[in-house]
């Protein structure tokens, strides 16, 4: 045990809620201290029950998901509720998510609609991605393209890559497509490693912009990268394109694609 660690539980034993916090924090993950999950439970309730936000979201969490104490899922449900009732982001964010989604909780649209706008205000992007996605849909609110895409790319623009994602599909299916926006999202989701990225940047490429260089080459990066049932189809679009394309354009295509897939393989391992 450091000694960092040591003064650590000194604090948390003179009742520091934020040591107390801390301390959960360091049996939970093992550092510094051997990992305890029960003990890393005991000190995020003892902080909790003083009031602590941030330990009342860890208190909510080990009891949702069983870690270092009994599943039970009223008691994880109280302690989300007493965390977002101090602004806790992920807190207010995860009680959001059950209210919409009538969870173990009874359905509240407005409420539940009402967090996650205040989890967003505080720069959460699972936040900012739900109501980007949410006014996109229109399915619980109604519809609203432009706020759609000013929350998407607010998650986007923190590195969200499924909001980088949805973002380009979305510049792409306007009623006046912004493709250049498109692209930029898509590329950023797909060095991001988001496949589907990948494909849809080789059919944005191909279909609308008619460049077919690009379109074959995240055509062989997503093949890199796809499932075994979405091998067949990439390779036909992979093979059509080829055949649009000299074989040492092809050949340097395929040069450029090898090294975005091993800058890839390097910061996805």
């Amino acid at each position: 045990m450091n000694k960092s660690v040591i003064m650590l539980i000194q604090k948390a034993e003179t009742g520091n809620a934020d040591s107390q916090n801390q301390l959960g924090d360091a049996y939970y993950d093992g550092i510094g201290i051997e990992q305890d999950h029960a003990k890393a439970f005991e000190w995020y309730l003892r902080a909790a029950e003083q009031g602590h936000g941030k330990a009342q979201y860890n208190v909510a969490y080990a009891y949702a998901n069983g870690i270092g104490t009994q599943k039970n899922t009223s008691e994880a449900i109280k302690w989300y509720g007493k965390s977002a009732d101090q602004g806790i982001a992920l807190a207010e964010y995860v009680l959001a998510k059950m209210l919409i989604a009538g969870q173990y909780i009874e359905q509240d649209y407005t409420e539940g609609l009402d967090l996650l706008q205040k989890a967003s205000d505080q720069g959460l992007d699972l936040a900012q991605y739900d109501l980007g996605t949410i006014y996109l849909e229109g399915k619980i609110i109604e519809s609203d393209t432009d706020k759609g895409i000013e929350y998407l790319k607010l998650a986007a623009d923190q590195g969200y890559k499924d909001a980088q994602f949805n973002l380009g599909l979305a510049y792409s299916n306007l009623p006046e497509p912004n493709y250049p926006y498109a692209e930029k999202y898509l590329r950023e989701a797909s060095f991001n490693g988001h496949f589907k990225a990948m494909f849809e940047l080789s059919r944005l490429y191909t279909i609308n912009l008619r460049d077919f260089k690009q379109g074959l080459l995240w055509a062989i990066v997503a093949l890199e990268y796809c499932e075994k049932q979405d091998e067949q189809r990439i390779n036909r679009i992979k093979n059509n394109l080829e055949s649009k394309l000299s074989t040492a354009e092809c050949d340097a295509v395929s040069f450029e694609a090898q090294n975005i897939i091993a800058t890839l393989d390097a910061c996805l391992c």
